[in-house]
């Protein structure tokens, strides 16, 4: 591997793991502006973190303390989706 090539490399992987601000980073606040406030609150996109390559989160503050995931809420989505998740988790 050249030096060019281990630089370049470099670059890509920094794009993979930029944490940025969706406001700021997301090509939708330009390319699709009427999107916004659609999916989500304006407090909401404003806390929203990540990069276009893995997408944008926020956890609003949620920690799982413990090896057990509870999925009752989750369930009732579909009757057809709780196998799925079952197998998933």
């Amino acid at each position: 591997m050249t030096d060019a090539e281990f630089q370049a490399g470099l670059t890509v992987l920094a794009r993979l793991g930029a944490v940025n601000p969706f406001l700021k980073d997301s090509s939708d606040v330009h390319l699709e502006p009427q999107s916004l406030n659609q999916f989500f609150t304006d407090r909401i996109y404003q806390r929203l973190e990540g990069n276009a390559y893995f997408g944008y989160r926020w956890d609003e503050g949620f920690t799982c303390a413990g090896k057990e995931v509870s999925i009752e809420e989750i369930r009732d989505l579909t009757e057809t989706t709780g196998a799925a998740y079952r197998r998933a988790l």
